[in-house]
Parts: C-alpha cells; structure tokens; sequence
C-alpha cells in the first residue's frame, strides 16, 4: 500500500511525495516558517520503529516520511542559484574601465550596500566603488569574489553579508566557513588587504530573528580578535537605542531596508576604519 500527498512549496510550486509501508529513518528537525518559506535546520539522526498500514499509525508515519523527503527536496528546491546575479554583475562590470585604480576602498554585499546612494561621496576623497547586488548572500559572494572584488585588487574591501542568509534559514556556523573561504581567497591573491566584516544589521521586518543575527555578530567578532586581516565593524549597537530595540526611525517602509538617517549611521561608524586604511 502507498499514498501520495502533494505539498506546496512556494508560489504555487508542488511535489507529489509518495510513502510506502516500510522502515523509517528519519531525521528529527527545527523546521521555520518564514514567509512561507520552509527552513531545515539542526538535525540529527533517529530511528523509527516499522508500522502497519492502518488508521491513524499510518497518517503519522507518512507525516514523518514527509519530513524526510522535505529535508533533501524542498531546502534544495528553493536553494538560489548564484547564477541570478550575472546580468547585474555584468551591468556593473561596464563601468570598469573608469573604476579600475589603484588603491580601491571596495564595497559588497547584499542590498544595504547596492542602495546605499552616498556612498562614493560620503567617504570623499577616498576611491570608493560600490560592488553590492541585492538580495545576495555570503555563498553568493564567494561564488562571484573574482569578479566582485579579486579582479580590482583594492586596498580594503568592506562586506555586509550573513542578513539574507539567516533569514533564508542558513545555519551560522555555514554562514562563517564561507566567509572565512573569502577571506582565505582575498589573503591569498591580495596579501596585505584588509576585509572588514559589517555587523548585521537588526531591522524591523527582522527583528525576529535578532538572536541569531546577534549570534553571527558575535562569532565574526570573535574572529577578528584573533585574525590581524579581519575588522569586524558593530553598527547593530549604534541603531538600536538604550533599551537595545531597533530604532524605527531609521527604515524606510518595507522596515527592512535603510533611509538618508540610517546610512547616516554607517557613515560615522563605518568612517574611522575606512580612514585607517588609507593610512596604511
């Protein structure tokens, strides 16, 4: 005897998942729903005892075998291809041959840094160019380095990633393994170049989630005091108010995405590293 349930995913996407009378192995899982996106993580293996197919003891181990086939189809389904990005990194890559100097101060990251307008002129006369794309995340940003940062051999780059990633459900401790594989990339073609980790930020849309963005904080942090060729750079704290909340007035609608006041913020925190490294 088998059954099948179809599941919606996202948009309207569905998957015929079929269960048979048979013994499980399952994995037991935190499973978060996030804007209708299904998030797995923190798993570990169990064992569950063979079943019958009748009544109720069935529906339970289907619902089970559900789970299993979520954890290896669906996380893969809706996994993003970083592929996305490339008209918009091509888009970018047209301005080359006016950006192309020496001692670059780089930005990249995610859409905090694509729609930070200012940028170039609120850190004047430092050369500053703005290679962030929106929507990204950190395995993003390792998969296109070459091209968002390598090839413009700058003296500093600057990153704000890990926002999109712990929203998407990624685990933390995934989050920093790839950041230290951008890192060991940018040492290893640019010796000397100082990466400088933006803190997530907390936001409103967000806020949710802030002690996971405060665990990831804390773990890059951690890092940089033991790395001489990693900053960490702490916004969070200068956008959130004595209390430790979230200011409000610094968002524009969507309460995700910063206003004029919130970039204001990152100026004067993000500025005494920028001008230490144009000391160097």
């Amino acid at each position: 005897m088998s059954d099948t349930i179809k599941v919606i995913v996202k948009n309207g996407t569905s998957l015929n998942l079929k269960t048979e009378c048979k013994t499980l192995r399952i994995f037991k899982l935190d499973l978060v729903l996030w804007n209708y996106n299904i998030n797995l993580t923190n798993f570990r293996s169990m064992f569950i005892p063979p079943f019958k197919s009748n009544g109720m003891n069935m529906l339970s181990h289907m619902t089970l075998w559900v789970v299993v086939l979520l954890l290896f189809n669906i996380y893969d389904l809706q996994a993003q291809d970083p592929l996305r990005f490339t008209a918009e990194i091509e888009l970018m890559e047209k301005e080359d041959p006016v950006v192309l100097q020496d001692n670059l101060i780089l930005f990249t990251g995610s859409s905090s840094i694509r729609l930070w307008k200012s940028l170039k002129e609120d850190f004047k006369p430092a050369k500053v160019i703005n290679r962030g794309f929106g929507g990204s995340t950190m395995s993003d940003l390792l998969y296109h380095l070459d091209r968002l940062v390598l090839k413009y051999r700058p003296h500093a780059v600057f990153i704000y990633e890990g926002d999109n990633d712990l929203a998407e459900g990624k685990n933390v401790g995934t989050i920093v393994s790839e950041a230290r594989q951008i890192v060991k990339a940018i040492k290893s073609q640019l010796p000397g170049t100082m990466v400088h980790f933006i803190a997530v930020k907390p936001s409103l849309s967000r806020w949710h989630l802030r002690d996971r963005f405060e665990q990831l904080n804390y773990q890059i942090g951690l890092w940089s005091m033991i790395d001489p060729d990693v900053r960490f750079i702490d916004i969070w704290s200068a956008m959130c108010d004595k209390q430790g909340v979230v200011n409000k007035e610094l968002f524009v609608e969507d309460g995700l995405h910063m206003n004029a006041k919130g970039y204001a913020i990152w100026k004067d925190v993000i500025g005494p590293y920028l001008d230490g490294d144009m000391e160097e």
